[in-house]
């Protein structure tokens, strides 16, 4: 499911054919065209853009937003941000609806709608046994309701633990593959041998470095195991440009989950355990 969700549409505004003067087709889902329409249509839209799990945006008229009709829509939270900021949380959906959006916004003569696609089973083994993961860095263990962000802290998205990470060097926590590593390396999701979708990401609000001060060490469908360097990221930058540097370490796909427990606390390592998951 985990590939569904973060399969990106490739919607780049189409070049013109000079000669036969005609544009190609936009595709975009049914979905795309609702949350439009329940943002209050593009001409209520300033600007819009995406962090990994949520659609951000500026609106002319934040009364116009229909927060009913987005959550209709399968968003588990929608929050205003100062007098016309909207942030809705669409999981690792938000990326490709963003790009959609935008789509639409771009070409509205172009576009044409088209079946979602149904949600792939990840290509792993589903055990349904224990899942135990270690510290993906350097830091002191946190309950995710300690982090400065409603989105993991009100645990919207999964559930899992967080890191106050004391160096800028990320391993993974995991057995398993990389399904997916953000445009800006501030996030990376992992899909374990026993089918568990595992969203990691560093600091909070890092998606606005756009990039800098993050190195990436790792590619999308390399297998990894308990400390495979994933990312390096310069922790100093991030303490002075982010948020936060709170490192989340999410389940998402928690209806695979029975119960998880942490089994660490203050400081730990990358050979630490922190979790078990049932």
């Amino acid at each position: 499911m985990f590939y569904w969700l973060i399969k990106k549409f490739n919607l780049k505004t189409p070049g013109r054919d000079e000669e036969e003067n005609e544009k190609a087709a936009v595709p975009v889902t049914e979905k795309a065209m609702e949350v439009l329409k329940a943002l209050g249509n593009a001409e209520n839209i300033k600007a819009i853009d995406a962090c990994i799990t949520r659609l951000r945006l500026e609106v002319y008229d934040t009364k116009k937003v229909d927060k009913k009709r987005l959550k209709d829509l399968g968003s588990p939270g929608v929050m205003e941000v100062g007098a016309t900021g909207i942030q809705v949380i669409f999981g690792t959906a938000a990326e490709g609806l963003k790009d959609e959006i935008k789509a639409i916004m771009e070409n509205p003569q172009e576009v044409t709608v088209v079946e979602s696609a149904a949600p792939a089973e990840a290509a792993v083994e589903r055990t349904g046994g224990e899942t135990v993961m270690t510290s993906p860095m350097k830091g002191k263990i946190l309950d995710l309701t300690e982090v400065p962000d409603a989105l993991f802290a009100e645990k919207m998205i999964g559930d899992g633990f967080a890191v106050e990470p004391s160096e800028g060097y990320v391993v993974s926590p995991v057995t398993g593959e990389i399904a997916h590593i953000f445009e800006t390396n501030h996030a990376l999701a992992i899909i374990t041998e026993s089918g568990l979708e595992v969203l990691i990401h560093i600091g909070i609000d890092t998606v606005k470095m756009e990039g800098r001060g993050f190195t990436r060490l790792s590619e999308i469908g390399q297998k990894v195991e308990k400390g495979t360097p994933l990312m390096k990221f310069d922790l100093e930058l991030v303490k002075k440009e982010a948020k936060s540097s709170i490192t989340e370490v999410v389940v998402t796909n928690m209806d695979k989950v029975k119960d998880m427990k942490i089994i660490a606390s203050g400081d730990v390592t990358p050979d630490d355990e922190v979790l078990i998951v049932r």
